[in-house]
């Protein structure tokens, strides 16, 4: 009875492998290369890289100029005695953020960085708008503007470097 059992399950698993397939001989539906490619793309991570350290050599160059003015002058020794010795005290910082603007907004910054760039150029032409129309009177609310702006500037400036791997300036 056993041997019957043992014959019987092996006849029903042939019938069902066979019933599975078909009762056709299998024929091999994939190819296999003939040959390898001869080069290779650059791997995202190496390109990414390359980017990543271009951009950032870009974005130091050209804020450089822009923190050195800022760092240099102290817009409380402003005293507004008119208002053409007022804009040619503030002229330097002017120079360097319209640079800042055309430099930022042409260097294709990529991924976040790009977003920030776009956010330091608005506020580095905001500055130089402020500057255009600061007259005597209007300096102390105009000053606090400035400030105001360039800590966007800085702010923005440090998303970038964060995003490019620069360290933080000291």
């Amino acid at each position: 009875m056993k041997r019957f059992i043992s014959v019987a399950t092996a006849l029903a698993a042939v019938a069902i492998v066979g019933a599975s397939c078909g009762g056709k001989a299998a024929t091999p539906t994939t190819t296999t290369p003939t040959s390898l490619p001869t080069t290779t793309a650059p791997t995202t991570t190496v390109v990414q890289t390359t980017t990543m350290k271009r951009e950032a050599a870009v974005f130091l160059r050209i804020v450089s100029p822009f923190n050195s003015e800022t760092t240099t002058i102290d817009l409380s020794d402003a005293k507004p005695m008119t208002t053409a010795g007022l804009q040619a005290f503030l002229a330097p910082l002017g120079k360097v953020s319209n640079a800042l603007v055309g430099s930022t907004l042409s260097a294709g910054f990529t991924g976040q960085a790009a977003t920030a760039a776009r956010t330091m150029a608005i506020a580095a032409e905001a500055i130089v708008a402020d500057i255009q129309s600061v007259t005597a009177s209007n300096w102390t609310s105009e000053r606090a503007i400035i400030v105001r702006d360039e800590g966007t500037v800085g702010s923005e400036g440090r998303v970038i470097r964060a995003d490019l791997g620069i360290p933080a300036a000291k």
